[in-house]
């Protein structure tokens, strides 16, 4: 929803429907021009790390359960 807020108001003509056009052409202009704003990008960063924060503290609980 904020990337196409985004777009809509910095970048109308990648959302822009022409039957001329086709989508990989769209995609290639969304790619090129950069038009994820860096906050966005930046909010979707940790959650890789998060994620295996997650896997190590469940392969520990799951060690401390099996060696108890």
């Amino acid at each position: 929803m904020l990337l196409n807020y985004f777009l809509r108001k910095n970048a109308p003509e990648v959302l822009a429907r022409d039957p001329g056009m086709p989508s990989q052409r769209q995609r290639r202009v969304f790619l090129v021009r950069g038009a994820t704003p860096r906050w966005v990008t930046l909010l979707g960063l940790p959650a890789l790390p998060l994620l295996l924060l997650g896997i190590v503290l469940i392969a520990i609980a799951c060690l401390v359960t099996v060696l108890r």
